[in-house]
């Protein structure tokens, strides 16, 4: 079992993807306009719902779990209030589909699309401070830098020797293209 503050990173992306998914399907029924591509977008906001929902659970559970300074903690509101906007913005996308396809409401297209966009911008300005608080912040990831700085006097790579390390790197260089021995 991961540890808990480790399960949002790991889960993440599937709101994302199922969003753009369902937004994709939306937008082939438009085209052809068969119900078919319209049900599958709903289904998609269904699980893009769900997922968020877990996503912002597990987010606020490592927001709580992992040390963080305070130049990180600032980030971390920003990414938490957007976790919460996206979450709301799906769920009310899903109701909205479900009144289309199974209620046969009108959708009244131009302020759905305005608040697909504004998802759109919600998910992405919360995945890229997301990507900033890990990648440039270091947010729950390791100090592995002393740990390289600690193994470069060594400068051993998993188990074998250095000398010959590089000569098959040089071998391979040299011969590129095909396979190593």
């Amino acid at each position: 079992m991961p540890r808990i503050e480790l399960i949002h990173p790991m889960i993440i992306h599937f709101p994302i993807a199922l969003f753009l998914a369902a937004v994709g399907f939306e937008i082939i029924s438009l085209f052809t306009n068969k119900d078919l591509f319209q049900k599958i977008a709903f289904a998609n906001y269904v699980l893009a719902s769900i997922a968020v929902i877990l996503a912002v659970i597990f987010g606020t559970i490592s927001a709580n779990t992992i040390p963080h300074n305070e130049q990180i903690h600032e980030v971390m509101e920003t990414h938490q209030l957007l976790g919460w906007i996206t979450m709301g913005l799906f769920i009310v996308l899903t109701i909205w589909n479900y009144l289309v396809v199974v209620r046969k409401w009108r959708k009244l297209p131009l302020l759905y699309w305005i608040v697909v966009l504004i998802a759109a911008g919600s998910i992405t300005w919360g995945a890229t401070i997301g990507g900033e608080m890990v990648y440039n912040q270091g947010a729950a990831v390791q100090p592995l830098y002393e740990q390289f700085e600690e193994a470069e006097a060594g400068h051993h790579h998993h188990g074998e020797s250095d000398e010959a390390e590089h000569e098959e790197l040089d071998h391979n260089e040299e011969h590129s293209g095909e396979a190593p021995n």
